[in-house]
C-alpha cells in the first residue's frame, strides 16, 4: 500500500490508500496459475496449534515462547529473522505483490520450509522459490481491484463476477481467498482458520513501530525524515525509513505511552482484534503490541483511532467458489 496525505484541517491528515502496480496484478495472478499445483485445502490442520509470527519489533522478546506450537509460520521478513536465530520454522507466509519480496531482508534466501504464497505475488518470486525446489502451497489474497477497462468478459463469466474472481475460479483449483486486514498477519490468521488449526497464537503483530519513540515532527521537514530513520519498525532493527522517509505515519498516546503506526496497520490492528473477539480462545495475541494494548480499551476507544474509508472492500474470507468460511458448510 502507498499512502497519500491530504490536508484536512489544522493537525489533521486524511489518507487514501492505493495499491502499487495495480495494473499488473491481473497478469501476475494469471501467470502464477501454472505453478499452483497445490492449493490450500480446508480442515487439513485440525487438532494442531500454530504460532504465526509477524516481523514487528516485539517478536525479539517472544522467541522463547514460539516453540510450544505444532507449527510455526513466519510472515515475510520474519522468515530470515527467525532462521538466522536458529528458531524452528515450519512454514513461510507471503502476500506481498512486489519485487521487494526478493530483497535481502525478505525471501532472497530460501529455507527448507513449506511456503504459503498468494496467487497474486510477483511471478519472479514464485520462479525464485521453484528453482530452489521449495515446497509451495497457493491460496488467494483478495485484492478488490477494479476490472481492467480493456478486459473482454469471457462468455463463461457471469455479469456479476469480477475479473479478479474469474481468475481465481477459472484459472485455479478451488481454494480459499483471504481478505481480512491489509497486512500479512491477519490474512495468515484467516488462512490458519480455514485450515482448521485448533489454536492460533500470534506474535510480532505489532501493527506499529517500537513504542515510546520521540514525538512525531511535522511532515515534509528534515526533522521528519531524521525521525523516520530512527523509528524501529522491524524485529531486525530496520526502521520506518526502509521504504522512504516521507511515508504518512499516525501517532497516539495510550496510557502515557506513545505509539506510531501507518494507516494501513491501524486497519490491520482493528481486524486482528475482531478476529480475537470472534474466535475467542482460538486466536490469541501475544507481546507488547498496539493491538494487545487497544484491545482492552473497548470499541469506543478503537473508534477514536485513525481510520480510513473509501479504500475498497475488505470482505473477510471464504472458499473462492463459495462464501462460507466454515470448511464443513
Amino acid at each position: 500500500m502507498t499512502d497519500t496525505p491530504h490536508p484536512d484541517g489544522p493537525g489533521e491528515v486524511r489518507c487514501l490508500l492505493s495499491m502499487p502496480n495495480q495494473s499488473g496484478l491481473f497478469a501476475q495472478i494469471a501467470a502464477n496459475a501454472k505453478y499452483a499445483k497445490v492449493m490450500a485445502a480446508p480442515g487439513t490442520a485440525r487438532g494442531r496449534t500454530v504460532s504465526i509470527c509477524g516481523a514487528g519489533p516485539s517478536l525479539a522478546a517472544e522467541l522463547a515462547n514460539l516453540q510450544g506450537s505444532d507449527d510455526v509460520w513466519a510472515c515475510n521478513s520474519a522468515l530470515p529473522y527467525l532462521m538466522d536465530r536458529d528458531q524452528r520454522v515450519t512454514h513461510a507466509f507471503g502476500i506481498d505483490q512486489g519485487e521487494a519480496m526478493l530483497g535481502p531482508d525478505e525471501w532472497q534466501r530460501t529455507f527448507p520450509v513449506h511456503y504459503y504464497v498468494a496467487s497474486s505475488v510477483h511471478p519472479k518470486l514464485v520462479r525464485h522459490l521453484t528453482r530452489r525446489h521449495r515446497r509451495l502451497t497457493f491460496f488467494h489474497s483478495y485484492l478488490g481491484i477494479p476490472d481492467d477497462p480493456a478486459w473482454v468478459r469471457p462468455a463463461d463469466c457471469p455479469p456479476d463476477v469480477t475479473q479478479e474472481m474469474y481468475l481465481y475460479t477459472r484459472k485455479y483449483q478451488d481454494s480459499v481467498q483471504v481478505g481480512y486486514g491489509l497486512n500479512a498477519v491477519p490474512r495468515a490468521v484467516c488462512l490458519a482458520l480455514f485450515l482448521g488449526y485448533d489454536q492460533i497464537r500470534v506474535y510480532g503483530a505489532d501493527c506499529a513501530c517500537q513504542p515510546d519513540a520521540p514525538k512525531m515532527p511535522m511532515m515534509a521537514t528534515p526533522e521528519y525524515a531524521d525521525w523516520m530513520r530512527g523509528l524501529v519498525m522491524y524485529a531486525d532493527g530496520r526502521t520506518a525509513a526502509t521504504y522512504g522517509t516521507d511515508a504518512v505515519m499516525a501517532e497516539a498516546v495510550i496510557d502515557g505511552r506513545r505509539w506510531h503506526t501507518r494507516p494501513d496497520m491501524v486497519i490491520s490492528a482493528r481486524h486482528l482484534i475482531d478476529l480475537c473477539t470472534q474466535y475467542a480462545g482460538r486466536v490469541i495475541l501475544y507481546g507488547d503490541t498496539l493491538p494487545t494494548v487497544i484491545a482492552s480499551k473497548g470499541a469506543s476507544f478503537m473508534d477514536r483511532m485513525p481510520a480510513l474509508t473509501g479504500v475498497g472492500q475488505v470482505t473477510g474470507f471464504g472458499n473462492a467458489a463459495r462464501t462460507s468460511l466454515d470448511p464443513d458448510a
